[in-house]
């Protein structure tokens, strides 16, 4: 690990690495591509293998109503954190692999509509981030979203076991 060494006033931000990659071997394809990169870091001399999950980019959606104070929440099925921990019933925010030709903002409305019956409008990006940056490339734009009060309200009402409204703190 590499301490920060810059002013205290100095903005915090990603940079460049030092780093030479020699060769890649596919170790598994299927709905997502794994890798095994031979990489030399910095200063080092000696190779070492690190393992890289190909994902994909992604989009999620915080939708808002702005008008209740409430966000909308989801409940799905996950089979890889009911294997880490037993609770694979997680609560998260609306997302989707974006599609090939497909802009980042465009998966955030079609997942929405979905996910939770809704296009938000308008759709203001916050962040862009990667969910898993030691093991995996998937780079995932986070944005809010307004919504039709009604809609989103109706849909949480008609299906609590899958939809969450709440209030926005």
């Amino acid at each position: 690990m590499t301490r920060l060494a810059q002013p205290a006033d100095a903005p915090v931000a990603d940079d460049r690495a030092d780093v030479v990659i020699s060769g890649c071997e596919v170790l598994a394809e299927g709905f997502r591509r794994y890798e095994r990169f031979h990489v030399i870091r910095g200063n080092e001399n000696a190779l070492r293998p690190i393992d890289v999950l190909r994902s994909g980019a992604a989009a999620a959606v915080l939708p808002v109503d702005l008008g209740r104070d409430e966000v909308v929440l989801l409940r799905q099925f996950r089979l890889a954190a009911h294997l880490a921990n037993g609770n694979g019933n997680l609560v998260e925010i609306v997302a989707g692999h974006v599609e090939l030709n497909e802009q980042p903002a465009e998966t955030a409305r079609r997942e929405c509509v979905e996910e939770i019956g809704v296009a938000p409008d308008p759709l203001v990006e916050l962040f862009t981030y990667l969910t898993t940056p030691a093991s995996a490339t998937r780079r995932s734009p986070s944005t809010s979203g307004s919504s039709t009060p009604r809609a989103c309200r109706n849909r949480a009402d008609a299906r609590p076991d899958r939809y969450r409204a709440g209030r926005a703190r």
